[in-house]
């Protein structure tokens, strides 16, 4: 059956996803019957940040770069969420990233 939809004489209609958290409700939905295809419950969703990092990762990666150095703090917050008044963000090919602050932004953020 994957080989199937691997090759595409098989599709799955996948109407929605939920994170695993609302699982109570994809069942209510399942149960009455509003759903034409599949329900999907997702382990972990990822958030927008995980996936505009994703989207400046593939772009490095297009773009033959190792890394990206975001310095501007607007396009840090965008990336991260990050809220602190001082800090820069390595994005990786990967979409991976780390956030680089200095040591009081770290105590704060570490008694929040």
């Amino acid at each position: 059956m994957l080989g199937w939809i691997g090759s595409g004489k098989l599709q799955l209609r996948i109407e929605k996803t939920y994170p695993l958290a609302d699982a109570a409700q994809a069942h209510r939905d399942l149960e009455g019957r509003g759903t034409a295809g599949k329900l999907l419950l997702i382990p972990k969703m990822p958030t927008r940040e995980e996936e505009r990092r994703a989207r400046a990762g593939a772009l490095i990666g297009e773009n033959k770069l190792d890394a990206l150095l975001v310095t501007n703090l607007v396009n840090v917050r965008y990336l991260t969420g990050f809220t602190g008044s001082n800090g820069q963000l390595l994005v990786l090919r990967d979409g991976s990233a780390r956030l680089m602050t200095d040591p009081a932004t770290t105590s704060r953020r570490a008694s929040r």
